[in-house]
């Protein structure tokens, strides 16, 4: 995938340096979730281009090409995609009310 890992441990256990430099700041990262790279440089490891989305989020993202904005727009487009799950689920509640 071309991220750097590196060796925290003896004998051979290896982590991406974005997630190792990500949990040293804020804890662990919860299960379905990503450290994405706000500017899309998988090598500026600086901790505040450095963001935890969900998988969710990270499919709105790359579906609707939110993934692709600017660094400093990136924290807006995670919104969105936030925005979208939510309207998308109360579509689902509503549906299902319909039919009942």
């Amino acid at each position: 995938d071309g991220y750097i890992v590196i060796k925290i441990k003896d004998p051979d256990v290896w982590v991406p340096k974005h997630r190792h430099i990500w949990e040293s700041k804020h804890g662990s990262i919860p299960s379905g979730h990503i450290i994405i790279f706000k500017d899309g440089n998988n090598r500026n490891f600086d901790i505040d281009n450095l963001l935890m989305i969900s998988r969710a989020e990270n499919v709105v993202m790359n579906h609707t090409g939110l993934n692709s904005c600017d660094a400093e727009l990136k924290e807006t487009a995670v919104n969105i995609a936030k925005l979208k799950i939510k309207i998308s689920k109360s579509k689902k509640g509503l549906r299902r009310k319909v039919v009942e």
